[in-house]
């Protein structure tokens, strides 16, 4: 279409005339025919260099999550934290908070990995784990079992009697629910992370929330 200003022509989506920087009235139809002088995305002066970093172009990339590549699969989700963290770290500076929490992590993480599952979250103080995507599990609820038993054994292997009476007192908390989700790599042009979406994970959430402490 001709802008209303300069009638100069633009191309299919522009919302600012590349000639002059004047608001189009709707989405262009036609391709420009005349050298750009203005982005027609922020209504900016384009630079003699051709190097234009256009905000509105970025942000409204950034603020469209795409969920690519994604099918629905029946998983088992698993949820874990630590019991009243907050209250664990109280006092501690960050890097003494970092090497107490770590540790519980990481065998968080071994034993979802030992029984074939993948941590798509680690939040501060707990992970989120899918069994059953992406890699496909025979058994991914039994499976899941498996590696809420085994975190716990590890945990208590960790904080053994050798550790202070604070750390012995360490709990965590385990919830498990398996059921149909939309799994994929979900994200935008910055940032792509697989993970799931579906009813099943709230489900393990509540029951993490709800389940009694576990340790030895």
């Amino acid at each position: 279409m001709h802008c209303p200003n300069c009638s100069a022509l633009s191309r299919d989506g522009a919302r600012f005339c590349s000639r002059c920087g004047t608001a189009l009235p709707r989405a262009a139809e036609q391709s420009a025919r005349t050298s750009p002088q203005f982005c027609d995305l922020c209504g900016l002066p384009l630079p003699s260099s051709g190097d234009h970093f256009c905000e509105a172009s970025e942000s409204s990339r950034a603020a469209e999550p795409a969920l690519l590549e994604s099918e629905r699969k029946e998983v088992t989700v698993v949820f874990a934290d630590i019991s009243e963290s907050t209250k664990l770290i109280s006092g501690l500076d960050p890097e003494a908070a970092w090497a107490l929490l770590d540790p519980i992590l990481r065998v968080m993480n071994d034993a979802v990995t030992a029984y074939g599952g993948t941590v798509v979250q680690i939040r501060g103080d707990g992970i989120m784990a899918l069994i059953g995507a992406p890699l496909a599990q025979e058994g991914h609820a039994a499976r899941g079992c498996c590696a809420a038993v085994r975190m716990r054994q590890l945990v208590d292997r960790l904080f053994d009697s050798e550790r202070s009476a604070s750390e012995r007192r360490i709990r965590i908390h385990i919830g498990i629910a398996t059921g149909e989700a939309l799994v994929g790599t979900i994200g935008s042009d910055l940032n792509f992370s697989y993970n799931a979406v579906g009813e099943v994970l709230h489900i393990a959430a509540r029951l993490q929330s709800l389940a009694p402490t576990c340790s030895g």
